[in-house]
């Protein structure tokens, strides 16, 4: 069913380093009617970084969030955006988390990025707004995150999956191919039927357990890309909705 768009302000407030914020405008989008604007709150530190590297990171947030909207319809969101290193992925710089019950993202930078802190901007943040903005999209007005691990592989796939269709231009996401072709047969046979918690979420994307690293980011990237090559036509607004289920009856996925 098509989604018919009204009119969707990008409301930013950005901290400043005396503790207020100031309004930076954004672009208008089309979203479902009814729906309030993105709301966006970039931490003192965060700007402070920025300037330090000449990034202009407000711009940054804006653009991402524009062509975001534009392309899932996103209900309303709430973005934070700060310092805070234990939460970023050491390879990028940046790491992202949306909570599954409200679909509050956070998207935390290490201001000592291996990588450079002003690559991490300009590239890996964008794609951590597109991959967790997707996360929100189905939290907030989709099937939710996912209560097996199966669900949870293809919502991290799609994710991954339409940030970079927003981004053909960047470097591979290096956790989108971390296995074998055996070991993805394996596991991927291994994840049906699965519950997920926290522990079993940690062992499967984190390699916290006796899971490689990463292997349920591979495993839904591929699943989400089988899904995409059959099925091309299918907007990312409807795709990002569709139960778990659905997008891998489609996908004819068989490692």
């Amino acid at each position: 069913m098509p989604i018919v768009g009204s009119t969707l302000a990008l409301l930013m407030t950005t901290a400043c380093a005396t503790g207020g914020h100031s309004t930076v405008s954004a672009p208008t989008t089309s979203s479902p009617s009814g729906t309030q604007p993105f709301t966006v709150q970039i931490d003192a530190a965060a700007e402070q970084l920025a300037t330090g590297v000449r990034v202009d990171l407000d711009e940054i947030v804006r653009r991402e969030l524009g062509s975001v909207a534009a392309a899932l319809h996103s209900p309303r969101a709430t973005v934070n955006l700060v310092i805070n290193p234990k939460a970023a992925i050491p390879e990028v710089g940046v790491g992202g988390f949306t909570n599954p019950a409200t679909g509050l993202v956070t998207v935390s930078l290490d201001p000592q990025s291996r990588i450079g802190v002003a690559k991490t901007m300009r590239v890996w943040v964008p794609l951590t707004l597109a991959h967790e903005l997707s996360h929100s999209t189905r939290v907030l007005n989709g099937p939710g995150y996912g209560t097996t691990l199966v669900e949870t592989i293809v919502t991290e796939g799609l994710a991954d999956q339409f940030s970079r269709s927003l981004h053909s231009d960047v470097p591979p996401i290096p956790w989108d191919d971390a296995l074998t072709r055996r070991q993805e047969h394996d596991l991927w046979t291994a994840a049906q039927g699965e519950a997920t918690n926290l522990q079993i979420h940690g062992r499967w994307f984190f390699g916290t357990g006796d899971v490689p690293r990463w292997a349920g980011y591979t495993l839904g990237a591929h699943v989400v890309a089988a899904y995409r090559a059959r099925n091309p036509r299918v907007a990312w607004a409807d795709v990002t909705r569709l139960p778990a289920e659905q997008i891998v009856a489609a996908s004819g996925y068989a490692p």
